[in-house]
């Protein structure tokens, strides 16, 4: 009977660890959210971009490859606002690491936990933001391939990406770009980062083999097979809105200089993560040493940066 209940305590007192640790996971991903209120700004001006290729377009003032290519609005610029909005995304699993503490690590149950209520918490208050921007920006990379490449469909174009098909095929596209970013917090814990990474992007088809090379800490195949997945993404979007089967090879080759500057700050936002994290003693997954070399399982469309 002694023996039972010294189990029955031992139990408890591990359930009330692990919902302890829960509770602060949630406080830090709520104080890191916050930092995404940031985001407002950027997305204002997408928004500012998309308008002037609305008026312009429907106006017949000057030609639409003169808009898209002038006026300030390209590939790289759009790459840019989005690199800007990924590293405010970026800082705030750096706020998650600064509220955690190695003496956490004592219990990897409570530690997985931790992770993946923090995790979840953020994206909960934050996802609004970042898939919003996102959506834009694949939006706005739509339109200005299309103007650029056959200019002579732009209202076809156009149609299609106000439309309530385009608006989820962008979101589609949208919520790939956000798992690679997802997987930035991988660094912190698999365990309770596979389970945080499930909980924002359920359902999502790309997900699987993404968590496979998480599990495995090949931390930079798992961004490389996100992005790869979301640049094929893109050429199913130029096929459903009826882009010529010759244009589209040449389109998706173009929209690597959005999704190229893209990988490469997650890539930086990776080592910056680690690093805050190894500053406040924590537990790394890169550190296990097994994403040395990831580019052999990496997609064929995206050079793979090794984890350093």
């Amino acid at each position: 009977m002694r023996e039972n209940e010294i189990v029955v305590r031992s139990l408890i007192r591990e359930w009330l660890i692990i919902e302890q640790a829960a509770d602060e996971g949630e406080k830090a991903g709520d104080a890191a959210a916050s930092s995404l209120s940031d985001l407002a700004s950027l997305e204002s001006q997408v928004d500012a971009a998309l308008d002037k290729i609305d008026d312009k377009i429907e106006a017949k003032k000057e030609a639409v490859v003169a808009l898209a290519l002038g006026l300030g609005l390209s590939i790289p610029t759009l790459a840019k606002w989005g690199a800007k909005g990924i590293a405010l995304v970026i800082k705030g699993y750096v706020s998650l690491a600064s509220k955690f503490s190695s003496a956490d690590q004592s219990n990897k149950l409570a530690w997985a936990e931790k992770i993946k209520s923090a995790g979840e918490s953020f994206y909960e208050k934050g996802h609004h933001f970042i898939e919003s921007l996102y959506v834009k920006l694949v939006k706005a990379v739509f339109l200005v391939l299309c103007a650029a490449s056959d200019p002579g469909n732009i209202d076809m174009y156009k149609a299609y990406a106000d439309s309530s098909e385009g608006e989820s095929a962008f979101l589609k596209v949208a919520k790939v770009i956000d798992l690679a970013v997802t997987t930035v917090l991988a660094v912190y814990s698999v365990t309770g980062a596979v389970d945080a990474i499930k909980a924002a992007h359920h359902g999502l088809a790309a997900t699987e083999g993404v968590l496979t090379a998480v599990k495995g800490a090949h931390i930079a195949t798992a961004i490389a097979e996100a992005i790869g997945e979301a640049s094929r993404a893109l050429a199913r979007v130029f096929a459903n809105a009826g882009v010529a089967a010759a244009l589209i090879a040449d389109m998706v080759k173009k929209s690597s200089e959005f999704f190229e500057p893209i990988k490469e700050t997650i890539m930086k936002g990776v080592e910056v993560t680690k690093s805050a994290a190894v500053a406040a003693g924590l537990a790394v997954a890169l550190a296990s040493g097994s994403g040395d070399k990831p580019e052999a399982s990496a997609p064929s469309e995206v050079t793979t940066q090794a984890d350093s």
